[in-house]
């Protein structure tokens, strides 16, 4: 993706880093709906709503408390991560019917933007 591309989705690098035993809350009350993959489900992709905005306190790798505060990209990871760890996947949380495989995504909507609700 084009640097422009990446802004929009608000998508930027993030470190590599632990989290254990993550505490989730939110942070504001804008969702933003977009295509989400996962590798539970390989090949397929889907419309899932998250907060654009999270704050996550947990421990890190030394057991050490950490604060994170997130938003877009990375905080969509953040709740979908911390989702698995409470017995829940993406198409738990899906928008109905949108559910398609990763080739007919790109086929119909590769050069769409993402929705915001």
């Amino acid at each position: 993706m084009t640097p422009a591309q990446l802004a929009d989705r608000e998508r930027s690098a993030v470190a590599f880093h632990v989290l254990i035993n993550p505490k989730l809350a939110v942070e504001g009350d804008e969702q933003v709906a977009a295509y989400e993959g996962c590798l539970s489900f390989s090949g397929f992709t889907m419309v899932v709503p998250r907060w654009r905005r999270v704050r996550v306190e947990a421990l890190d790798e030394h057991g050490d408390p950490v604060v994170k505060v997130a938003s877009g990209w990375y905080a969509r990871i953040l709740q979908h991560e911390i989702d698995h760890l409470r017995g829940v996947v993406c198409c738990d949380r899906m928008e109905p019917r949108t559910l398609t495989t990763h080739d007919n995504h790109a086929r119909h909507w590769g050069t769409q933007r993402s929705r915001t609700s």
